[in-house]
């Protein structure tokens, strides 16, 4: 903006001194101001280290564990304003069926089959997995 306008100009319609600006321009960072821009640099790194996986909780938990002070806010407002957040997990899905195949599929033969009359004639099978909490269980089904 200073260079389209003078600064006597833009100091006066802010209602701030010429010195008051100098000073401000050529000031060194505060002490505050350096350790944010160390933090970040540690921030990013952990991020990186976490392959992009990490989010302000464990990365806050990781800096503690350096050694470093710092809380979980102060973090998560670093990050964010670096555009650093953590990648989320995808829910893990099995798979047990591939559809999209070339291979000739068999055919149904319970339908060219005739009506069985009595027990014991035809029989029907399938399995699926369970996810419960000990891990997957199979199921097998018999008709």
């Amino acid at each position: 903006m200073s260079d389209e306008h003078p600064i006597k100009t833009l100091c006066t319609v802010l209602a701030v001194s010429r010195s008051g600006y100098y000073q401000w321009r050529d000031a060194e960072p505060s002490l505050r101001a350096r350790q944010t821009q160390a933090l970040k640099s540690k921030i990013a790194a952990v991020h990186v280290l976490s392959r992009y996986t990490y989010g302000s909780p464990r990365v806050t938990a990781a800096l503690r564990a350096r050694g470093e002070s710092v809380g979980r806010h102060r973090v998560a407002r670093l990050m964010r304003d670096a555009g650093l957040q953590g990648r989320k997990r995808c829910r893990y899905r099995v798979v047990t069926t591939h559809s999209r195949h070339h291979d000739p599929i068999a055919p149904n033969r319970l339908a060219l089959a005739p009506t069985p009359t009595k027990p014991d004639q035809t029989w029907a099978t399938d399995i699926t997995y369970v996810e419960t909490a000990e891990g997957w269980l199979y199921l097998a089904g018999v008709l």
